[in-house]
């Protein structure tokens, strides 16, 4: 399974990202998951969420 970095996420998207602030980067983040990165890596590269936060995302992702 081939892994790709956030760099190399379209530019267009970093800068959506970089414009919402503070907030959880939804896409990129659901991203990652589908490409195998456990939540516990993601915590590292997002710290300053929480497990909480990421879990309510996937949750919200579910339901919709």
């Amino acid at each position: 399974m081939e892994r790709r970095t956030a760099w190399q996420i379209p530019a267009s998207r970093r800068r959506e990202v970089e414009k919402n602030g503070n907030q959880l980067p939804k896409e990129l983040v659901l991203n990652l998951l589908a490409q195998g990165y456990p939540l516990e890596e993601l915590l590292e590269f997002f710290p300053m969420f929480t497990l909480d936060q990421l879990m309510l995302l996937l949750d919200d992702e579910m339901i919709h």
